[in-house]
């Protein structure tokens, strides 16, 4: 907890980063969330405690605040955000299930599940 993360999208190696200047399309309120190919200072977020509860380490099976990285951006309660509303496909203008990503002042708590162990090993990126 309170220490900086970066989410990679598996398939693609992108990362989530927040585009101050475009508006969300489903919940136009809140600040738009999209994959970018390069870390930037706008892909920099901190896992806070949803109860509050003072440990050290984020665990397998906790519930989570994702938060901007107040020290880049400046802003406080600012959060990582399903949507309420779900989005709209495109094609056929009908509702689906999928919910938007975005950021947002209202607060979504995300659980946390182990996708793979963490390799020890440092490695050369080239």
């Amino acid at each position: 907890y309170g220490t900086v993360v970066q989410f990679q999208h598996v398939k693609s190696g992108c990362f989530l980063a927040v585009s101050y200047k475009l508006r969300a399309k489903v919940e136009h309120s809140n600040i738009r969330v999209d994959l970018v190919q390069e870390v930037n200072e706008n892909s920099h977020f901190i896992f806070e405690n949803k109860s509050h509860h003072h440990q050290q380490n984020v665990r397998s099976g906790d519930e989570v605040l994702v938060s901007l990285d107040r020290s880049k951006h400046g802003k406080q309660g600012q959060y990582l955000h399903s949507s309420i509303n779900s989005m709209t496909d495109p094609m056929t203008r009908r509702s689906t299930t999928n919910k938007e990503c975005n950021v947002s002042t209202q607060k979504t708590v995300w659980g946390v599940n182990l996708f793979s162990t963490v390799v020890s090993e440092m490695r050369e990126i080239r």
